[in-house]
């Protein structure tokens, strides 16, 4: 309940202290019934998200994140995916390198046998508009790295859908210096591209006007005509 009040009132620090409260309870009678589980620590990994707490929001998730572990509760896709949104969120200068090394946690576990942490669409996809809105050139061409991994994969349920281009899109239209509006372009092509393909995808007015809006800006002798 606390979780889905969002910003409202302490609602993240009363789901917070009912957390500790029950490592409390558990620690002190050893009663399994009590013992907090994935579901439990990832309803508080959410409340940070939807708290907006912004930096502060994003250390409190991973460090829930490394308590839970630390507790031999085995976190999964939906509790990472959590960590990413508040780091996404969270607006510090470090957020796409935490949101890079949880990308990473997730896949080693998974290529080590562990089926509950594989990363999906909404990991990618938050990783990607982290990425993007840093407005960094490097992080950008992360950004596309991952988007290429994600067309190539054979799981289609992970492959990218029109968010996955438009976040691109969009960060590349606001990077000033360099080939970001034909960065921003190419990308749009790409998404053309998939749309005859016939991948089920296609851009909308957000994937033109971005473009629109970064060439309007270049100097790019041909971006008037583009």
């Amino acid at each position: 309940a606390y979780t889905r009040q969002g910003r409202r009132g302490g609602a993240v620090d009363n789901a917070e202290r009912i957390l500790h409260e029950l490592e409390n309870i558990y620690d002190e009678t050893a009663d399994p019934t009590m013992k907090p589980d994935v579901v439990t620590y990832t309803s508080v990994i959410t409340a940070w998200a939807n708290s907006n707490r912004r930096g502060y929001g994003a250390n409190r998730a991973e460090e829930i994140l490394n308590r839970m572990i630390k507790a031999g509760c085995e976190p999964n896709t939906v509790t990472f995916n959590a960590v990413l949104k508040t780091w996404c969120r969270s607006g510090e200068t470090n957020a796409c390198d935490r949101a890079l090394d949880i990308l990473k946690q997730m896949e080693e576990k998974y290529c080590n046998g562990n089926k509950i942490v594989k990363p999906d669409r909404i990991t990618y996809n938050t990783l990607i508009h982290t990425l993007a809105k840093s407005g960094k050139v490097e992080d950008m061409r992360n950004a596309e790295r991952i988007l290429t991994q994600m067309e190539s994969n054979s799981d289609r349920t992970v492959r990218p859908n029109t968010f996955s281009y438009n976040s691109i899109i969009e960060g590349w239209s606001k990077v000033r210096d360099g080939d970001g509006a034909y960065n921003a372009y190419t990308v749009l092509q790409k998404l053309l591209l998939a749309e005859k393909g016939g991948r089920g995808i296609r851009p909308d007015s957000f994937s033109f006007n971005n473009v629109i809006f970064a060439l309007s800006r270049s100097r790019m002798e041909s971006s008037a005509i583009r």
